[in-house]
């Protein structure tokens, strides 16, 4: 049972860091905390809806863009699977984490940081990064097969 607990913990970590991976702002080196920090107004909004908190570009990128753009996550990973299915068979599986952080960390420069002198993200800051945050979690998702298939594997 003591090892059934620790295999679990260790799963839940693992997900939990092959997804923060993948968050644009966590692999970001703007010495912001993660734009945590510096407050956005989100197509007109200034307050998170799903929090009640001041939107902040870090949760922008974690909830806003996602949860606008598709709150039923059935349909969303529908969609991401159908997306999937149309790249290349082992896309995203090369690389190593470090090459993953930095892809992420690309991502942040090229665009999260690209943002308006006025911090106010509207439609064009959105519907440009739709697809970054689709595709990141895309890969995350068959990023994290991998590392699992590999570790589980049959020696």
């Amino acid at each position: 049972a003591a090892d059934f607990k620790k295999r679990r913990k260790a799963l839940k970590y693992l997900i939990h860091f092959v997804g923060d991976l993948h968050q644009p702002l966590h692999a970001g080196d703007n010495d912001d905390r993660g734009r945590n920090d510096v407050q956005v107004e989100f197509l007109g909004q200034t307050i998170n809806p799903y929090n009640r908190k001041p939107w902040n570009l870090h949760s922008v990128w974690d909830s806003g863009i996602l949860e606008e753009h598709d709150r039923d996550a059935h349909h969303y990973a529908d969609r991401l699977n159908g997306w999937l299915k149309s790249q290349p068979e082992g896309a995203f599986q090369e690389g190593s984490v470090v090459d993953w952080a930095m892809e992420s960390h690309q991502i942040a420069k090229g665009n999260v940081y690209v943002l308006p002198e006025d911090f106010k993200l509207g439609e064009d800051y959105y519907r440009a990064n739709v697809p970054v945050v689709d595709q990141q979690l895309a890969k995350a998702g068959v990023r994290l097969a991998k590392l699992l298939n590999d570790a589980l594997r049959e020696r």
